[in-house]
């Protein structure tokens, strides 16, 4: 314990994070303080108390009390126990947030331009749609026909972009010494996702086109 000081052990506890989860856990010896021990009392780090829900400020009055008898030399100085843990992952928390938004604001805009292409596609092909209604084209079987094209490109942009958002993810889990393991399944449910989103946008559109009266569409032909 220093110089010729001798200490005995007296029980070992399992490891516990002290320190946030991108650190291993090291090696910690637990030792009582000693008031009568000028050396013992100049190592107090952190001292950790449980208090009630309902008895916060008379706790604090209380500790702050206590420790200035015991201690009149050192400051007294306080946190919650949240509070501790929030700031170790303050920078991860604000990233999860910015990631969040914007990947809302990337959908948001992906919608409106899989919408604005299906409905100048299918003004394109307004005519066709007509015709294939006059031969017997079901609703179902022309929906299908104009979502099609759309969801080709919609799949082959999630096979580029799940290699990309891998190596990111898992660059990003290599900062924690404890952390998840990506699995294939984080990814099929992120792509099922993507694809309903596609889908509905473009049906909306498809379905509307569908639903028109042929006589309509082809009177002055």
């Amino acid at each position: 314990m220093g110089g010729e000081e001798k200490r005995t052990v007296i029980g070992i506890i399992s490891d516990f994070h002290s320190l946030s989860l991108k650190n291993k856990i090291n090696a910690t010896i637990i030792v009582p303080t000693q008031k009568s021990n000028d050396t013992m009392q100049s190592m107090i780090a952190v001292m950790g108390i449980k208090i009630k829900d309902n008895k916060t400020t008379e706790a604090l009055t209380a500790i702050e009390s206590k420790w200035t008898e015991f201690f009149p030399e050192i400051d007294y100085e306080y946190e919650f126990l949240e509070d501790a843990y929030y700031s170790m992952y303050s920078s991860d928390a604000k990233m999860s947030k910015l990631f969040l938004y914007f990947s809302g604001l990337i959908i948001l805009i992906s919608c409106l331009g899989i919408y604005g292409l299906a409905s100048f596609s299918i003004e394109k092909r307004i005519k066709e749609i007509g015709i294939r209604k006059i031969l017997g084209g079901s609703l179902k079987d022309i929906s299908v026909l104009l979502s099609k094209q759309f969801m080709i490109w919609v799949f082959i942009s999630n096979i580029l972009a799940v290699p990309l958002v891998y190596y990111i993810a898992e660059r990003w889990l290599r900062d924690f010494e404890y952390h998840i393991n990506i699995s294939w399944i984080q990814f099929a449910i992120g792509i099922i996702i993507i694809f309903i989103i596609a889908l509905s946008t473009v049906l909306i559109q498809t379905i509307k086109a569908a639903r028109i009266n042929p006589a309509k569409i082809l009177r002055y032909e």
